[in-house]
C-alpha cells in the first residue's frame, strides 16, 4: 500500500493580488503570558455597558450633594479632601487587587496580568500623572475664575478624547460620532449656561454647583454660597488672571480626555481593568499628596481631619466616587472606547437637573428642557452609530 505522504489540502485559501495564499485554519499558538494574548472572554451586552455608565454618572450627582454638604459643615481645603480621598481609594484598589489574587481560581492569569502591567510601567506612570493632572488643573483653575468658567469648559473632554484617539487610530471618526459628540457636549454646555442664566434672574451669583467626572463646579440653580470657598481672582484683580484660569482649565480637560485614550491603550495590553486602575490612581495619588504636602506645609492643622461629616464625605467619594467609578469606567473602555465613555458625562448636567427638580427644586425652563433634550439626542446617535 503507498502511503499518501503530501501535507493536508488547506481549508481556506486567499487571493492577494496575482497571489494565490494557501491559509491553514488550525489557531495560532501564542505563549500565555505574552502581553498581546488575552483571553477573548465574552464582551458585555450594550444595556450592561450603557447601564454601567449611567450608574457611574449618577454617582457622581449624589457626590455633589453629599460634598455639598460636608463643605456647609467642614473646613476642608479642596487639595486636603483631595489627598484623603486619593489615599483612601488608592489602598482600598490595592486591597481588592490582592484579594482577587489570593481567590483567584487560576492564578496563572494574575501572574500574566501583573507581568503585562510591568510591561507597561512608562503609559501607567503617564496616566497616574494624567489622572492627578485633570484634578489639580481643575482645582488650580478654578482658583483663578469663575465657577461658570470652569464648569462651561468641561463638557469639551469628549470632544478632545475622540480627537486624540482619532489622531492615534485607537478609533475612527465617523460623520455619526462628529454629530454625536457636538450635540452631547453642546447639549452639556447650554444646559450649564441657562441655568446659571436662571440662577442670575432669580437673584443668584452664578455660584452654585454641578459636577463633572466628579468635580466640583456649578450647580444649575445659581445659589449664593460660592464654590467651596473659591474667592475669584479675576474680580479681585479686573480680570489679569482670568487668561491663565481658562488656560489651565483648557489643558486639563486636555488631560481628561487624553486619559481615558492612554488607559484605551493600556487596556489592550494588560487584561485586568482593576490594575490598571490600582496602579494608575496610585501614581496620581502620590502626586496630589506631594503637592498638596508642598503647598500647606507637614504641620497645617488642616491636615489632620477629625470631623465625622469630613470623613463620611470622605469614604463615599473614596469607596463611590472614585473606585466604583474609575473601576467602572475602565472596565466600560475595554469593551468600549474612548468617546463612549466620556460622552457619559455629558449626562452630569442634565442628572443634577433632574435630581435637583426631584428634590423639590424649581422646574426647568424651556431652554434648559432643551439642552437636556439636546444631550439625550446626541448620546442616541452615539448608541446609534456603535
Amino acid at each position: 500500500t503507498k502511503l499518501d505522504t503530501r501535507p493536508p489540502k488547506p481549508r481556506y485559501v486567499v487571493s492577494i493580488g496575482k497571489t494565490m495564499t494557501a491559509i491553514d485554519d488550525s489557531p495560532p499558538t501564542k505563549p500565555a503570558g505574552s502581553p498581546s494574548h488575552h483571553p477573548a472572554g465574552s464582551a458585555p451586552s450594550s444595556t450592561l455597558l450603557y447601564s454601567t455608565l449611567f450608574a457611574v454618572q449618577l454617582t457622581f450627582v449624589v457626590w455633589m450633594y453629599v460634598a455639598k454638604y460636608a463643605m456647609s459643615h467642614v473646613d476642608l481645603p479642596p487639595m486636603v479632601f483631595a489627598s484623603y480621598r486619593e489615599v483612601v481609594a488608592s489602598l482600598s484598589l490595592i486591597a481588592m487587587v490582592r484579594y482577587s489574587r489570593a481567590t483567584a481560581n487560576d492564578p496563572s492569569e494574575c501572574e500574566a496580568a501583573m507581568r503585562e502591567a510591568k510591561s507597561q510601567s512608562k503609559p501607567l506612570l503617564l496616566l497616574g500623572f494624567l489622572m492627578f493632572a485633570n484634578v489639580a488643573g481643575y482645582i488650580t483653575g478654578l482658583s483663578l475664575v469663575r465657577p461658570f468658567n470652569a464648569a462651561v469648559l468641561q463638557p469639551t473632554q469628549p470632544v478632545f478624547a475622540s480627537l486624540l484617539a482619532w489622531a492615534v487610530r485607537s478609533e475612527s471618526m465617523t460623520p455619526a460620532k462628529a454629530l454625536s459628540v457636538v450635540m452631547a457636549t453642546g447639549g452639556a454646555a447650554l444646559t450649564v449656561w441657562f441655568g446659571s442664566r436662571a440662577g442670575a434672574d432669580s437673584g443668584g451669583t452664578h455660584r452654585g454647583r454641578f459636577l463633572l467626572d466628579g468635580k466640583d463646579a456649578l450647580l444649575l440653580d445659581g445659589d449664593d454660597e460660592g464654590a467651596g470657598g473659591v474667592v475669584d481672582a479675576a474680580d479681585a484683580d479686573g480680570g489679569g488672571t482670568a487668561a491663565l484660569g481658562n488656560a489651565l482649565l483648557l489643558l486639563q480637560c486636555v488631560c481628561g480626555g487624553a486619559m481615558w485614550v492612554v488607559q484605551k491603550r493600556i487596556l489592550s495590553r494588560v487584561r485586568s481593568p482593576m490594575l490598571v486602575t490600582a496602579v494608575s490612581y496610585t501614581v496620581a495619588s502620590t502626586f496630589t499628596v506631594a503637592v498638596t504636602l508642598a503647598q500647606r506645609g507637614i504641620h497645617d492643622p488642616h491636615l489632620l481631619v477629625t470631623s465625622p461629616v469630613a470623613w463620611w464625605s470622605i469614604l463615599y467619594a473614596a469607596l463611590l466616587a472614585t473606585v466604583f467609578t474609575y473601576y467602572a469606567m475602565a472596565w466600560a473602555n475595554k469593551w468600549a472606547n474612548p468617546s463612549t465613555v466620556t460622552l457619559s458625562m455629558s449626562l452630569q448636567p442634565l442628572l443634577t437637573a433632574v435630581v435637583r427638580v426631584m428634590s423639590g427644586g424649581p422646574m426647568l425652563s424651556m431652554s434648559q428642557a432643551m439642552s437636556c433634550a439636546l444631550i439625550v439626542a446626541g448620546l442616541g446617535v452615539k448608541v446609534y452609530d456603535q
